[in-house]
């Protein structure tokens, strides 16, 4: 159950470190385009480095997903059309990292907040 707590842990760091950027790119600007423009290369971004090699996926945040996953394909015979799957080391310093950020992605959206006027 520890994998299932890791994988959970870097979801969270992921999801919660786009969440916020996009959050912040929401509200800094007035109108909503550049949020959803960036969300959208973002994703295709993200998509496009799980295919590409993998120091690709340490400069896309939206391709923090790939690196943090701890299983990957150990086997795979084409033959036979069969494929064993193994478990790799945890990433802790690309984990910590992304809830740094996430962290820091939070204050500056809540001091946004903050200071805005409505």
């Amino acid at each position: 159950w520890v994998q299932f707590l890791y994988l959970s842990l870097c979801s969270l760091a992921v999801s919660g470190m786009l969440f916020f950027m996009e959050f912040f790119l929401t509200v800094r600007f007035r109108n909503p385009l550049p949020a959803l423009c960036t969300g959208i290369t973002g994703a295709l971004l993200g998509l496009f480095s799980a295919f590409m090699p993998p120091i690709v996926s340490y400069f896309v945040p939206w391709g923090y997903f790939v690196p943090l996953c701890s299983y990957e394909v150990k086997v795979w015979d084409q033959a036979s059309h069969t494929v064993l799957y193994g478990t790799r080391p945890c990433n802790w310093g690309l984990l910590v990292f992304t809830f740094g950020l996430a962290v820091s992605l939070f204050g500056v959206c809540w001091r946004v907040m903050c200071n805005k006027e409505v």
